[in-house]
């Protein structure tokens, strides 16, 4: 017989009959943590190893969905800080990125029923962190229209897992209203 114990008792046992034991992963589910498993035989008679030397398994199952700053001050962007993007800068600052994470950032705008994607560059931004910069952000609106577009965020962990999608709807509007007439 084969024995598995993750220090919280035994956890799977199976006739090992000699041939190699495969450890169900669902038995490890839902541990976000580094599990030491260990391993002990008891042949026909009863006799039980001493057991194996510990492995030390990280368990990573899932990953958090980055957190998306505000664009501009209000996620409404005017004119003028549309063209203040060609400047330097973080025009998004990402949070809840795990170390390693690959992350990806589009834009999103539906306009008369068609849908257009724009894949924004994530880099290290100057004061640390990941975000989008003014410079990218400004060129991937250049040519979108006027209306709301969508920020649309995930990270892929070192293990695999993808996150959620957040999401963070921006109002742009580049036309400046004329000049009123006195009367």
């Amino acid at each position: 017989d084969f024995c598995l114990s993750r220090g919280l008792g035994d956890v799977y046992k199976r006739q090992a009959n000699g041939t190699l034991v495969t450890l169900d992963a669902g038995l490890l589910s839902g541990l976000e943590k580094t599990v030491s498993l260990t391993a002990v035989l008891e042949d026909v008679a009863g006799n039980v190893s001493a057991a194996s030397s510990t492995l030390q398994v990280l368990v990573d199952s899932s990953v958090q969905a980055p957190g998306i700053g505000l664009i501009g001050s209000d996620d409404r962007l005017s004119k003028a800080e549309v063209d203040a993007l060609s400047g330097t800068g973080a025009a998004i600052t990402l949070s809840n990125i795990e170390a390693g994470a690959i992350v990806s950032a589009r834009i999103v705008q539906t306009v008369s029923g068609v849908t257009s994607q724009t894949t924004l560059p994530v880099s290290t931004l100057s004061g640390g962190g990941l975000g989008v910069t003014a410079q990218a952000l400004g060129s991937a609106v250049s040519s979108l229209q006027d209306g709301v577009w969508t920020l649309q965020v995930t990270q892929t962990d070192l293990a695999g897992n993808v996150s959620a999608v957040s999401s963070r709807a921006v109002a742009m509007d580049r036309v400046v209203p004329n000049a009123p007439g006195l009367v």
